[in-house]
């Protein structure tokens, strides 16, 4: 369930990056589009996004399996799709 709340500290984004029946996650065409749209509505405040799964590896092996787009074809990766957000 992709959702956003704006406050005084900035914009906090959730993208639901859940598979159903499985226990990784994936960032598919819509999703992503969802995500870039709200990042655009919003650029004089800071963006805060949270999601099921990383969106990135982040070199835990116990977490690999449920890693975003764990089938590694598909995912995107996001310091490219979001180089300004993600270091």
């Amino acid at each position: 369930i992709q959702s956003v709340q704006d406050g005084t500290a900035g914009r906090l984004i959730f993208l639901d990056t859940l598979v159903e029946g499985f226990g990784h996650g994936a960032l598919d065409q819509g999703r992503l589009e969802w995500l870039l749209a709200r990042l655009a509505e919003e650029q004089k405040t800071p963006a805060y996004l949270f999601a099921h799964h990383p969106l990135q590896p982040i070199g835990l092996p116990h977490l690999r399996a449920v890693e975003l787009g764990s089938a590694r074809r598909a995912a995107p990766d996001m310091r490219t799709v979001l180089p300004y957000a993600i270091t």
